[in-house]
């Protein structure tokens, strides 16, 4: 009798999901490979991530879509909150999947439905040709945006469904109070019945000045959605504009109540944009904070000094380095200036005094 035995995969499938290698969590992508591959393969189940957005917010308002177009490739319940922008225009300018196109018919939860009865061995091998839909991050295309057929067929929850309250400061906690309830609406409702899937919550600039909500309410909305998170199982993005903050400690206790915390510095208005040194890129990606969960420490890059470049079909986050002309030109700089001062260096101990001449003992 052979000793290989089939075990029964009784393990629940849900599209866009996989095991972390590191804490056996169950991850989501955030939409871009390369920032899932720094912050250790991808968003936990449960989690609160916060994107400290950079001074115009265009580049983390463009993370928050990846986010939200990685919704809907996998069929992912969806509610997308601002009151920055209309909500109805955000889910319609969502880019599309780089190579395939996002489908109205669900795709089932298993891609391989007909299972192998002989070669069952080969069944959890990846598809040679994987769909757009169902695949676990992917990189899309920023001059094309995902039909809106499909984003009808999509359950896609908008905030706020009507005007908002008023603009005072006593209608601060009201519209803090009023997002909490519609992620709890969302993060609480029964599965659908095609099946069990991920909800996930986008928030576009919280506590920005239409919010007029002092830092400190921000912070306690921040702690109530963490614990909403953790008993329903799912996953947010919040990008908040803490470049308006003047307090730092406030600052510190937000990245504190977050599981991920990533900040962004765009070079655009400032002196970095026209240095050869950063030619390549569009700003720094800094990592103030990941996920620990299930494990003794969190993985943090081996290398700190991060940034990011857009390109029309990768949003990519690498180690910073110069450029090679750059260092080469520096160095050579360098050995010139050094030069002259060997040759008038005086001399010391059994060294000859006329400059250039070898030692004499």
């Amino acid at each position: 009798m052979s000793s290989l035995q089939k075990l029964n995969d009784n393990s629940l499938k849900v599209h866009g999901t996989k095991p972390s290698l590191h804490s056996g969590q169950t991850i989501v992508s955030s939409g871009i490979p390369s920032l899932d591959h720094v912050i250790d393969g991808g968003i936990p189940l449960g989690s609160l991530v916060i994107i400290e957005e950079d001074q115009y917010g265009d580049y983390a308002h463009l993370v928050l879509s990846y986010f939200m177009s990685e919704a809907v490739c996998n069929w992912h319940r969806l509610l997308a909150a601002s009151l920055d922008a209309d909500p109805s225009k955000m889910i319609l300018e969502l880019p599309s999947p780089a190579d395939g196109e996002v489908t109205a018919v669900r795709p089932p939860a298993d891609a391989a439905d007909q299972r192998m009865t002989i070669a069952w061995r080969y069944q959890g091998l990846p598809q040679q040709q994987a769909p757009a839909a169902g695949r676990f991050g992917q990189h899309y295309d920023l001059s094309r945006y995902i039909e809106k057929s499909a984003i009808d067929a999509m359950d896609i929850s908008l905030w706020p469904e009507e005007e908002p309250p008023g603009n005072d400061y006593a209608a601060a906690s009201d519209r803090l109070g009023s997002l909490l309830a519609a992620c709890d609406r969302l993060a609480s409702g029964a599965e659908p019945d095609t099946g069990p899937t991920v909800r996930r919550l986008a928030v576009r600039s919280l506590g920005s000045p239409l919010w007029s909500a002092p830092p400190e309410r921000v912070v306690r909305a921040c702690h109530l959605l963490r614990a909403l998170l953790r008993v329903t199982g799912a996953v947010a993005m919040v990008t908040v504009p803490t470049h308006l903050w003047t307090d730092e400690a406030l600052v510190a206790r937000l990245r504190r109540c977050a599981d991920i915390s990533i900040g962004l510095e765009s070079f655009q208005g400032t002196p970095a944009a026209e240095s050869p040194a950063f030619s390549e890129y569009h700003g720094l990606v800094h990592v103030h904070r990941l996920s620990a969960r299930n494990v003794l420490a969190a993985r943090y890059p081996r290398h700190p000094d991060l940034a990011f470049k857009v390109r029309r079909k990768k949003f990519s986050v690498e180690t910073l380095h110069l450029p090679p002309e750059l260092s080469e030109t520096a160095s050579r700089s360098q050995e010139d200036d050094s030069a002259p001062a060997r040759k008038g260096r005086p001399s010391a101990g059994c060294q000859a005094a006329r400059p250039g001449a070898p030692l004499d003992f």
